[in-house]
């Protein structure tokens, strides 16, 4: 039954790896290249989200998790598979995860940004770009440094693993109990419930300031506001839905691996985290006009060329055809 699983599992991100860098890649190029001089400073704060999402799919398509569960490791496969290197899976490992977290610090980070410039926008506060861009440079930084430091002392290596029956060719382990597991666990369920209950509180904050300024700014500023955040909220919520739920959810197997169906359980929430982020850069380009209509012209474009080349093909052959004719 394992290998039903494991090769169900492995075919699928090997297809979500095929279909999402592609788009993935597009949309970034979109939001390079076609954000407004109004949505240049936002499109930043998106752009920081769809690289680290961007960044997970990558590792995605080289290395596919596979649990070992009730033992705390996990078995490398993918393309990457044949290495077998036990360092190497762990800082593949370690990667991942960083990119996972610090997308749902991106979009923490977006609504903090709303808050600010829509609240302090008529006060003197020494924030500009450049030292926006530093700060959240820095919150990155330090959510990579607590990252490392924590899983680096979460890895056991597989020769002094306890149950080693569990374990064959490219299975990298952590530690199965223990205070610096639950340290870890504790660390990273904090960080993340953090950053929800950041992203949730500056919107009500920024609803409730929309609010008070009803009579005072100029509704056309304040509709402007209104609908930007909304559409924040929309395309936010998919990567709060469907990657930061599905990760709590193995946050929660990894502390307890002998759960009745810890193992399908988590292959499930792992196919949903490699999923989501494709679903996310769609929504995004499709909810904000300027990319809207940037893809749709590209879009056009591209099957405009492939139907005038088809056309050139077909009168190629109807040429030699008749070229054939004429002279029989």
């Amino acid at each position: 039954m394992n290998n039903i699983y494991e090769t169900a599992y492995n075919r699928i991100l090997d297809v979500a790896a095929f279909i999402h860098i592609p788009v993935k890649i597009f949309s970034i190029l979109i939001v390079l290249r076609y954000s407004p001089q109004n949505m240049r400073f936002l499109s930043s704060f998106l752009l920081n989200g769809l690289i680290w999402n961007f960044g997970a799919n990558l590792i995605f398509t080289f290395m596919h998790v596979y649990p070992m569960f009730p033992a705390l490791c996990f078995r490398s496969e993918g393309l990457l598979s044949f290495l077998d290197n036990e360092l190497f899976n762990h800082i593949l490992f370690l990667s991942l995860l960083v990119c996972v977290l610090n997308c749902i610090i991106a979009m923490t980070m977006t609504f903090s940004y709303r808050y600010i410039i829509f609240v302090y926008a008529n006060e003197n506060i020494k924030l500009g770009p450049v030292r926006t861009i530093v700060l959240c440079t820095l919150i990155h930084i330090v959510v990579i440094a607590l990252g490392v430091f924590l899983y680096s002392r979460c890895v056991l290596w597989t020769a002094d693993y306890p149950f080693e029956d569990y374990l064959s060719d490219s299975v990298f382990c952590f530690k199965p109990d223990g205070l610096e597991k639950t340290t870890a666990i504790s660390g990273l369920t904090f960080a993340l419930l953090l950053a929800v209950f950041a992203a949730f509180l500056f919107t009500l904050l920024l609803l409730r300031n929309i609010k008070k300024k009803e009579g005072i700014m100029h509704q056309k500023q304040l509709d402007r506001h209104r609908r930007t955040l909304w559409i924040l909220i929309v395309i936010t919520s998919i990567p709060m839905l469907f990657g930061a739920l599905p990760l709590m959810v193995v946050v929660v197997i990894v502390f307890n691996p002998h759960l009745l169906y810890a193992q399908q359980i988590c292959l499930i929430c792992i196919v949903i985290l490699a999923n989501h982020g494709s679903v996310y850069a769609i929504a995004l380009i499709l909810a904000l006009k300027p990319y809207r209509e940037a893809a749709k012209r590209i879009l056009l474009t591209l099957m405009c060329m492939n139907t005038n080349s088809n056309d050139v093909v077909i009168s190629k052959r109807l040429f030699v055809i008749r070229s054939i004719i004429t002279s029989k």
